[in-house]
């Protein structure tokens, strides 16, 4: 059994998202189930305790290798990645940050109703999540709350960021120290970096989410 507190840093799962992703509400738990490879059965319930487990259906008895997997061999290891990918599935399209505000909100849900993209957390508890193709797997957003002071020394708190790509050799185009900063943790020649939290015109940034998504788009 894996508890999935570790999972979720500072976010936290939203009921109407669980019931959407196809969870069942029982004795005030959400729980979803779905088997894989015919002979185990993952198990994910949401509640006052929130937990994962794998059943081996052969023995009705749970499948401990999972968590072993230095003792395992190849078919385990297969079994597990499965496993790790539905809880981060999970992760990814049912929970909601809980610093998150209207900024954020706008952002996400844009992305949510143009282009059925949810955040992907691909860090474990971290806070940072990724917008990419399915296509090609290429990220063309990166939302971040970070420390203010890592775009300007002047700035103090924390801020909530989205990083998106931009024409190459062209940042300075959009680039005013105020809203707008060359990339932050990325190439500062094919990256910009928003402070969402300084944005007046979400129009302009949603163009901005646009265009990293065409450019994502001719990646290989």
């Amino acid at each position: 059994m894996r508890k999935l507190d570790s999972y979720l840093g500072k976010r936290s799962f939203d009921p109407k998202l669980l019931l959407l992703y196809g969870f069942v509400l029982k004795d005030n738990q959400y729980v979803y189930e779905e088997v894989i490879f015919d002979h185990f059965l993952v198990v994910v319930s949401i509640g006052s305790e929130s937990y994962s487990k794998i059943i081996d259906l052969d023995v009705n008895s749970e499948y401990f290798l999972v968590d072993v997997l230095e003792l395992s061999g190849n078919f385990v290891r297969r079994v597990a990645s499965r496993y790790d990918d539905i809880i981060k599935d999970i992760i990814s399209k049912c929970t909601v940050f809980d610093w998150a505000n209207d900024a954020v909100l706008k952002v996400t849900n844009y992305v949510k109703d143009k282009y059925g993209d949810s955040l992907e957390f691909l860090w474990g508890d971290s806070l940072n999540g990724v917008f990419r193709l399915s296509k090609n797997k290429k990220w063309y957003g990166i939302l971040m709350n970070i420390k203010a002071n890592r775009l300007d020394p002047s700035f103090t708190g924390s801020i909530n960021v989205l990083d998106v790509r931009y024409f190459k050799g062209k940042v300075d185009e959009v680039i005013d120290y105020g809203s707008i900063f060359p990339g932050y943790h990325m190439n500062k020649q094919s990256w910009i970096t928003i402070n969402l939290d300084a944005v007046k015109d979400f129009d302009k940034v949603f163009s901005l989410i646009d265009n990293s998504y065409e450019i994502a788009l001719k990646q290989k």
